[in-house]
């Protein structure tokens, strides 16, 4: 029996479950249905009714394409030896690792954010098929962001314009597809909420990118954090939290949201403890981890809120 075989053969399937669960991030998926949820949110409190099947289609093809990008992100940060030579991996950068600790190949994460990508884009067809051609447009334009930032003949974050992709994807685009979907239009206090969101998407990753400063730099990773350097992203990064709670409450004055959605200014404190410990400890990444816990809380928080206050509005 040739090896190959007899290995995969004698692997634990929980160790290849887990190794899965690692490339796919479940923190930063949910990070994806927050979106999802706040898109048919907005859609409940405008048409007073939801269509949950399809939301739910929705929301399954969006997870599939995260999934799709998490896993191409290990596969091409490995082939240009981003995560190779990181020194300084955590449970939010440095990638899952799977390749470099030998549980999955690269080959395996190829595929696999190959496969996850074609099915979620074949939902994205079937939606546009039931709902119009903007909803495939809409679609072909995320996908194109989502990939063009990890793959290295596009290279969105080596042009400085991967943060900038991450929020239009995970923001407009994303709101706009799931909101579309159920009321067949897009107008600008849906394109303007979308872009609340992905200031908070935006913000997760700048902080994200600041332990792999060394790595990403080594590598000609040329994102805005190896840009400025640590110190400048750190303030940077307190500077675009500063900004979404400007641009909330000039949304809720201009009653673009729902005036129960003060209510996520209760995340401040999330926000300012984030701020503080990513001010003191940029040059140090394990006491930087609880700051990057913080950002993803804070967004998910933000947008279950925001979601929550559309329900009851």
């Amino acid at each position: 029996m040739p090896v190959k075989i007899r290995q995969l053969i004698s692997r634990s399937p929980t160790a290849w479950v887990r190794a899965w669960l690692r490339v796919l991030g479940p923190p930063f998926i949910a990070l994806t249905v927050a979106v999802s949820f706040l898109g048919g949110a907005i859609v409940y409190q405008r048409k007073g009714a939801l269509d949950f099947g399809l939301w739910l289609l929705s929301a399954m093809g969006l997870v599939l394409i995260h999934f799709g990008t998490s896993s191409l992100n290990d596969y091409f940060d490995y082939l240009s030896g981003t995560d190779n030579i990181n020194l300084t991996p955590t449970p939010f950068s440095g990638g899952s690792r799977v390749i470099q600790e030998g549980a999955l190949s690269p080959k395996s994460l190829l595929l696999g954010g190959t496969v996850f990508i074609a099915i979620g884009s074949m939902i994205g067809v079937y939606l546009a098929f039931l709902r119009g051609l903007p909803v495939l447009a809409l679609g072909v334009s995320g996908v194109f962001l989502a990939v063009g930032y990890i793959h290295p003949k596009i290279n969105l974050s080596k042009k400085g314009l991967g943060e900038l992709s991450v929020a239009i994807a995970f923001g407009p685009i994303m709101l706009s597809g799931v909101y579309y979907v159920q009321a067949q239009s897009v107008d600008l206090e849906i394109i303007l909420i979308g872009c609340l969101m992905g200031l908070l998407a935006g913000s997760v990753l700048w902080l994200n990118e600041i332990p792999d400063y060394e790595a990403d730099k080594v590598t000609g990773k040329t994102n805005w954090v190896v840009r400025l350097g640590k110190k400048r992203a750190s303030y940077t990064y307190a500077a675009l939290l500063a900004l979404i709670y400007l641009f909330t409450f000039i949304l809720l004055t201009k009653n673009i949201l729902p005036k129960s959605a003060a209510i996520v200014f209760f995340t401040l404190i999330l926000a300012f403890r984030a701020c503080r410990i990513a001010l003191k400890n940029y040059n140090e990444v394990e006491k930087l981890l609880p700051a990057n816990a913080l950002s993803i809380a804070l967004t998910l928080t933000f947008g279950i809120l925001l979601g929550l206050a559309f329900l009851i509005s």
